[in-house]
């Protein structure tokens, strides 16, 4: 794939902002480090609220 092709965006603050690192020609990590965290975190509230939940019914 040639890098001029290539689009990338994230959606920050209500807009998207364009996020490949043309020196390099590859999508900026600290973006998708970033989601990758966000979505952990999620998840792990997620996963909280269940857990409470079960004990809750538990007892």
């Amino acid at each position: 794939m040639r890098f001029n092709l290539l689009k990338a965006y994230y959606i920050h603050n209500g807009g998207a902002s364009e996020c490949v690192d043309d020196e390099i020609e590859l999508i900026e990590n600290e973006v998708i480090d970033g989601a990758s965290e966000a979505i952990r975190k999620e998840f792990d509230d997620i996963l909280a609220i269940k857990m409470e939940n079960q004990k809750d019914d538990a007892n």
